[in-house]
């Protein structure tokens, strides 16, 4: 495929490849850098849909790069909605769905992106989303920073977290492009605040360790997955970091104020599982809420995936009413209590278990099913198999 900039300087292309992206039968003898882009924007359409529907709706144009690597619509309005003023700027335009979010927010937002497509893919969109306050520059994040003249009220930045080939992710701030830490580091008195987005699978703790300024982390859940990491970071700052599971769209947010000297204190297993059983959200796991703040539930296992409480507490994960809990039991003596039971179906979890989730489910004979669960899982070398009730209210929040 030629480049994007070339077929959207010409009005003509623009209007053959909306022609060819509605009919096929259109795209024979056009050129083939305008077959081919009309193709691409027919397979992502799908996605496109889902992750940002009015964008979706306007029109819009992607690469397939770019529209893994951005935002979901949903994701970059919360984002947006947390700050305002009068100048933001974004260090990592890219397709600019982060961008036109903050639009929204703050009077002007100037954006910088180094690579020519997403350029002219920026500047065509953004006359389809009709969002006027923003200005765009072809360049490097640094080179833009250079150039501000006084401080910016935001200044948001989401490194590219690919090789350079694009086929591999990264996993490791210090890997990105740019390196954000760095950058901060370097020209942090040019923002009030930052806010910057890495990937779910980075260390909260190696961030705590390389970060100064870090006031805030947002482990963002979308879906029951976590999505995005966000450092908030203010220069100067030296306090203690507060980490934040935030679940936007059920709008609860479960934090807790860290302090990376302290000593965590460990706690203990519950002796026994109690009434209800407890499979925190993903974003609990994450941000480690549970293990460093005050609430009743006891963790069964050393990975802290699984927790038990004496009632249903309101917070975001999988609860189970336990009504058999087995130590030490053979698979074969559960499946036969199982069916005793006249349970031939159910969720079956696998949680620091020699056997995974799939392979427990095959030995006990147990179909898929929302009614029952059993839960496996050690404490030290003592095994525990749980059988427990999802009716009704106790299945996932």
């Amino acid at each position: 495929m030629g480049k994007i900039s070339n077929i959207l300087a010409s009005s003509q292309k623009v209007q053959k490849l909306y022609q060819c992206m509605e009919a096929e039968s259109v795209c024979r003898g056009l050129p083939a850098d305008v077959r081919v882009l009309a193709m691409l924007q027919r397979t992502l359409a799908s996605k496109v849909l889902r992750k940002l529907p009015s964008w979706a709706a306007a029109r819009c144009l992607f690469t397939r790069r770019a529209l893994e690597q951005c935002s979901s619509e949903a994701l970059a309005a919360y984002k947006a909605s947390l700050y305002q003023g009068e100048l933001c700027v974004d260090l990592s335009g890219g397709l600019g769905v982060d961008t036109l979010a903050l639009a929204a927010h703050f009077k002007q937002v100037v954006s910088a992106d180094p690579d020519e497509d997403l350029h002219a893919l920026f500047a065509f969109n953004s006359l389809q989303m009709g969002v006027g306050n923003v200005r765009r520059v072809q360049a490097e994040a640094a080179t833009l920073l250079q150039e501000l003249d006084s401080a910016a009220d935001l200044v948001y930045l989401d490194p590219d977290r690919r090789d350079k080939e694009g086929s591999k992710r990264l996993v490791g701030f210090r890997n990105y492009s740019p390196d954000p830490i760095a950058l901060f580091h370097t020209y942090g008195h040019l923002g009030k605040i930052w806010l910057v987005k890495l990937s779910p699978l980075d260390d909260l703790q190696a961030i705590a360790g390389a970060v100064n300024g870090l006031k805030h982390i947002r482990v963002l859940s979308k879906d029951g997955e976590v999505k995005e990491l966000l450092l908030e970071m203010i220069p100067g700052y030296a306090g203690v970091i507060e980490i934040s599971a935030v679940f936007f769209e059920q709008n609860i947010s479960l934090s807790y104020a860290w302090n990376p000297e302290a000593k965590v204190e460990r706690i203990p297993y519950a002796v026994q599982p109690l009434e209800w059983l407890f499979e925190p959200a993903a974003a609990l796991i994450k941000s480690g809420y549970l293990k460093n703040s005050r609430h009743p539930l006891l963790p069964l296992n050393a990975s802290g995936t699984l927790w038990t409480a004496r009632s249903r507490e309101q917070i975001p994960g999988r609860w189970v009413r336990l009504f058999s809990v087995n130590t030490n039991c053979s698979l074969r003596k559960l499946k036969k209590l199982l069916q005793e039971r006249g349970i031939s179906s159910g969720l079956v979890k696998s949680r620091d278990f020699p056997l995974s989730s799939e392979q427990a489910r095959t030995v006990l004979g147990l179909a898929e099913g929302e009614a029952y669960a059993v839960y496996l899982t050690t404490q030290g070398k003592t095994s525990l198999m749980m059988i427990g009730s999802m009716d009704d209210a106790h299945r996932d929040d």
